[in-house]
């Protein structure tokens, strides 16, 4: 049986035409082995490939170095702006409290401490406050500390005027150190004890008595009870073996020396009372710490 051809290839051979050219067919190349992957293998590394980005979607995205750099060196930069806005501007942050005092306020300590409103305690220096303040006639001592959070506290110890003085030209008003608070040109103001028998020179405002004599007069005031206090109207010491203390009714008492004065102080506090109680006439009293007694009137 011959071999079967095309009704175009017939009429081609009639006519004596060439045979049309086949085009040829290009069968798939074979995979090389480096390009060969099993089905199963393919499966593999497909699941395995959707399983990172599953996980890469899921896994929160860090912030580089470079934004944590950007949010420390900001954070610094405003904490510096915020401190140095506390140190030099005018802004409000905590407070002054005064302590102890009844002549000393707020409103002196701000004066005397060249403290500006509004208060901001970071601007104070509490060692500068304090030596500014020692500095005031009325405060015999002072203590200032900073309080958590933002308080400073001042502590005072006010002075107490404890006896007079004379001076050539007027009274000076002593506190328990000898330190001159106030001058007067009489003594009609004033309920105080006064030291007689010495007069002093030019006295000033703030001067500090150093006279040995004048301080054993102040030092036999100071060591007496308030009520005891409130005893006494005098106190001489014009003869430095012979001080002699008046009560403010005239009776006199005997203090020598007065070498052992605080003892002295507190010993003719109870004679003087014990005088007024039993209603006694007496003449004086000799304070003598071995040996005290009383001289009766006859």
């Amino acid at each position: 049986m011959g071999e079967f051809k095309s009704f175009d290839e017939f009429q081609r051979e009639l006519h004596g035409l060439p045979k049309k050219e086949e085009p040829a067919v290009r069968f798939p190349e074979e995979p090389s082995e480096s390009e060969y992957q099993p089905e199963s293998e393919y499966e593999e590394h497909k699941t395995k490939h959707h399983r990172r980005r599953r996980e890469s979607r899921l896994r929160p995205s860090r912030p580089s170095g470079l934004s944590w750099k950007k949010l420390f060196y900001g954070t610094v930069g405003v904490l510096i702006i915020v401190v140095l806005v506390f140190l030099f501007c005018p802004v409000p942050l905590g407070d002054i409290t005064v302590q102890g005092s009844n002549a000393v306020t707020k409103n002196d300590v701000l004066f005397e401490g060249q403290i500006k409103q509004p208060v901001n305690v970071l601007q104070i220096s509490t060692g500068k406050l304090e030596e500014r303040l020692t500095q005031d006639i009325r405060i015999s001592s002072v203590k200032v500390w900073r309080e958590f959070p933002f308080d400073i506290k001042v502590a005072i110890n006010d002075r107490v005027p404890c006896a007079v003085v004379q001076g050539d030209y007027d009274y000076a008003v002593l506190d328990k150190d000898g330190v001159v608070m106030k001058t007067e040109t009489s003594l009609k103001d004033t309920d105080l004890p006064i030291i007689t028998g010495k007069k002093l020179g030019n006295i000033l405002l703030g001067d500090r008595i150093t006279d040995p004599s004048v301080l054993k007069g102040i030092k036999f005031f100071s060591s007496l009870s308030p009520a005891g206090f409130r005893l006494f109207s005098e106190i001489n010491v014009g003869q430095a073996n012979n001080l002699i203390a008046y009560t403010r009714d005239g009776l006199a008492l005997r203090l020598g020396t007065g070498k052992d004065i605080v003892k002295q102080a507190k010993l003719s506090q109870n004679m003087v009372g014990d005088v007024k109680a039993r209603n006694l006439a007496v003449e004086y009293i000799d304070v003598n710490p071995s040996a005290p007694f009383i001289k009766l009137k006859k």
